[in-house]
């Protein structure tokens, strides 16, 4: 049987001292199990958390406003747990980078009242 993981790609928060986008550190537990992972990536904790299963794919969900380039570079640093088959691509990251910002530049925010509505062109 074929273990397959699926997993979300969130969009992070913005930290105000470094001025960049990042995900926040969690502890993650399966079931009732009292042992957790803490980690800053659902992935990298499930994996953790699943050692006894070889896991043969994992599939990425996300939208157009989840941070894809912060899960690529992440994929790359040293603390990941997932070693990616393929070499690390700058342009590719670059490009992840510039749809992000683009992605951003697509949301129009109007306020109605006390509602805020979104609305993507």
């Amino acid at each position: 049987m074929r273990h397959i993981l699926l997993s979300s790609i969130g969009k992070g928060q913005y930290d105000h001292k470094t001025k960049v986008m990042r995900y926040q550190r969690a502890d993650y537990t399966m079931g009732f199990s009292k042992e957790y992972i803490s980690s800053t990536h659902v992935y990298d904790a499930l994996l953790n958390l699943q050692k006894d299963k070889r896991i043969d794919k994992i599939i990425f969900m996300g939208t157009a406003g989840s941070n894809w380039y912060l899960m690529y570079e992440h994929l790359f640093e040293e603390d990941s747990i997932i070693k990616p088959t393929l070499q690390y691509d700058e342009t590719y990251a670059l490009r992840l980078l510039q749809l992000e910002e683009e992605s951003k530049k697509k949301c129009v925010y109007r306020r109605f009242g006390s509602q805020k509505k979104i609305y993507s062109s």
